[in-house]
């Protein structure tokens, strides 16, 4: 269903109840608007506009349930409440739209009676960053992006198992002012103050889930207990950190510094995102998937689109889709201008083009097997190691990654909501066990995901592997043999 459609939808299906009533609300700057369906069904609209108390200064209320008016008595007042309304519903929509993407629901815990948790892989994107694209000169005056998040480092020669109890010197990295692409202090995709918190909050919420109401890592959680693979890449790197920090604080009754490992592999290697250089089959299937009918067609559909963008900004050639709705999504999400030339309409149609073609790679089989089969090979190689073992002393293992990461392995595994994974996005695969067997739940974002091979969301663990093993290819499979660049087995 196009977005277009939705708002309709909801207004035929509301208005039938009779009892909607739309608020015109004043906020100095714009005018936003929220409906109130009721009693029965509590209220749509802008609850952060609510919760700070601002009253509405208009109401139109709708006609009261039951009356019927033929076709030739429908008042203009009455046409245009219904295109106000409509649109006010449209805005809604798109506002919780932008809430999606700007950061992920947080896990809460949920018992599972009968059932032990035993182990657990976590896949995340990372937290709030900058953007990685401009299309200047339209936007570069706008906006000053300003990170306040740093490192103090220090290189060593020193073992790793050493504990650093007499360093006397750190360095921290700066970005220079006004030499910067990005006006103001920040380098392209940078992790921004918000993206830390978020993952802060992230591992703070895990950690009430998982070491608190499933007592994962017994008594006092050690170290010793956790795996971590980021790729390499500063803001995934720093969302991990982050994220270990809020699910295992530091021991303040430790004598030094703690040394925590967190591997990563060459981008030539990597496979936590689609990589033709790890998979070469990949490339052909994603040459075929673009010289399709469908995306031809696509293609083809947006060129009014692409044609309109040049000719507002002045330029000849345009960053990718997602690459324009990256830009234009981040500013509305840190509360940034956008540029005049993007008005609510062009932003909606690029949102929509970035998505289309996020969704059809992401669902297709033989790009989604090439792109992200070696990466789930690992995970499920990871579940088969602990459970034919009986046990591991590493009970956590975290995957810090992309939305190109997310979204790809959720289309692989037929789970994929269509939605771009938003920031802190995270997906967790928890392996249980109840009367010597052992189950698999998957979850989304806090939500529990239902396998399609699976009757419930608690899975045997047999079904699951199989699942997953029609879908993994091996290196060899792939064509070439490569290391092994995996995290370390459980």
């Amino acid at each position: 269903m196009n977005l277009p459609c939705v708002p309709l939808f909801l207004w035929l299906l509301m208005r039938e109840e009779g009892i909607l009533t739309l608020h015109l609300i004043d906020d100095n700057d714009n005018n936003c608007c929220s409906v109130n369906t009721g009693s029965r069904h509590g209220s749509i609209g802008n609850r952060k506009r609510e919760r700070q108390g601002r009253t509405p200064v208009a109401w139109l209320p709708t006609e009261p349930a039951g009356r019927e008016h033929p076709r030739h008595n429908i008042s203009k007042r009455s046409i245009m409440n219904k295109a106000v309304l409509l649109f006010c519903l449209l805005q809604v929509l798109l506002s919780a739209a932008d809430d999606h993407y700007c950061q992920s629901t947080l896990p809460v815990f949920t018992p599972t009676p009968g059932y032990r948790l035993e182990f657990v892989q976590t896949v995340t994107r990372h937290g709030a960053r900058t953007p990685i694209y401009l299309v200047p000169p339209v936007e570069q005056p706008l906006v000053e992006w300003n990170c306040k998040l740093h490192e103090l480092v220090k290189p060593s020669q020193q073992d790793h198992s050493v504990r650093y109890d007499t360093t006397k010197r750190l360095f921290r990295k700066v970005y220079r002012d006004g030499v910067e692409t990005l006006k103001g202090n920040c380098n392209f995709g940078q992790l921004t103050d918000v993206g830390y918190s978020q993952h802060l909050e992230l591992g703070q919420a895990l950690r009430k889930v998982y070491a608190d109401g499933f007592n994962l890592f017994g008594p006092q959680p050690k170290l010793s207990q956790i795996r971590v693979r980021s790729t390499d890449v500063y803001r995934t790197l720093q969302s991990a950190q982050a994220g270990l920090t809020g699910m295992f604080p530091e021991h303040t009754s430790i004598r030094g510094v703690e040394t925590l490992l967190v591997e990563t592999t060459d981008n030539s290697l990597e496979d936590m995102t689609p990589n033709s250089a790890v998979c070469p089959p990949l490339q052909t299937e994603m040459n075929r998937l673009h010289a399709s009918k469908e995306w031809t067609d696509q293609q083809e559909k947006t060129r009014n689109l692409t044609e309109t963008l040049q000719k507002a900004f002045g330029v000849s050639t345009l960053p990718p889709w997602d690459g324009l709705y990256d830009i234009y999504q981040l500013r509305r999400c840190a509360n940034l201008p956008v540029p005049k030339e993007i008005t609510e309409d062009l932003f909606q149609q690029i949102r929509l083009a970035a998505e289309w073609e996020v969704n059809v790679t992401a669902y297709d089989p033989a790009v989604g097997r090439y792109g992200m089969g070696t990466f789930l090979n690992l995970i499920k190689e990871n579940i088969q190691n602990y459970v034919k073992n009986g046990t591991s002393e590493v009970k956590y293992l975290l995957y810090s990654g992309h939305d190109s990461t997310v979204a790809p392995l959720l289309g692989l595994l037929n789970i994929y909501d269509g939605l771009w994974p938003p920031f802190r996005a995270y997906v967790n695969f928890e392996l249980y066990s109840r009367d010597g067997e052992h189950f698999v739940q998957v979850k989304y974002n806090g939500k529990e995901m239902k396998l399609p091979a699976c009757e419930k969301v608690m899975c045997p663990v047999k079904t699951v592997l199989a699942f997953f093993q029609e879908r993994v290819v091996t290196p060899q499979q792939c064509g070439r043999v490569q290391p092994a660049v995996y995290a370390r087995r459980a």
